[in-house]
């Protein structure tokens, strides 16, 4: 019924096989009585075999740190690593808001209703806010990775690694031969 009782279940039945990762709520899990009852179920999660942690979004780099503080008070040691979301647009923000149940700080919400008609102004802020969460988090040193929430919209996140020196484009190797049809021999893609 709960994500320690399936955590348990797996390493009872497959032992070390997997790698299991489970969900952590930097803001408290909206559901969740209190915080502290979420950092207690969270702890079980970990008990119960969890190898590692990717929290839900957030919007402000010290509720992560805060968020990483709390957990190794309680006694979780294990990897937590940050769920980075960049804003996009206005309608995928609010949307995100009504599913997640967590609401941005006010000055995040007046600079994208200022600019709710204008997605490119929108995305430029989201990519320069979390260029800047992710600098704060990688300088306090409390972990040592950052997971991306793409939402398939993958310019947002090349454009923050870029700004964080992470980005090396990526060498496609092509699993074929060139075409020998002229037509096709310039082709930089084509279906296997």
């Amino acid at each position: 019924m709960y994500a320690a009782d399936l955590g348990r279940f797996i390493r009872e039945e497959t032992g070390n096989y997997f790698g299991i990762c489970v969900a952590g709520y930097p803001n408290g899990h909206p559901d969740c009585t209190t915080f502290e009852d979420d950092l207690k179920y969270l702890k079980e999660k970990i008990d119960a075999g969890a190898d590692f942690i990717i929290t839900q979004l957030f919007f402000e780099s010290e509720i992560f740190i805060n968020f990483v503080y709390k957990c190794r008070e309680i006694g979780i040691t294990c990897p937590i690593i940050p769920g980075i979301l960049p804003i996009q647009s206005y309608a995928s923000l609010r949307h995100l808001m009504k599913l997640s149940k967590i609401k941005p700080p006010d000055n995040i919400i007046n600079e994208i209703e200022l600019n709710k008609n204008d997605d490119g102004a929108i995305r430029a802020f989201g990519i320069s806010h979390a260029t800047k969460m992710c600098i704060e988090i990688l300088q306090s040193k409390c972990t040592s990775g950052l997971h991306f929430y793409t939402l398939n919209q993958e310019i947002a996140t090349i454009e923050i690694l870029k700004n964080l020196g992470m980005w090396n484009a990526p060498v496609r190797i092509k699993p074929w031969l060139m075409s020998a049809n002229e037509r096709r021999a310039n082709e930089r893609t084509r279906p296997i």
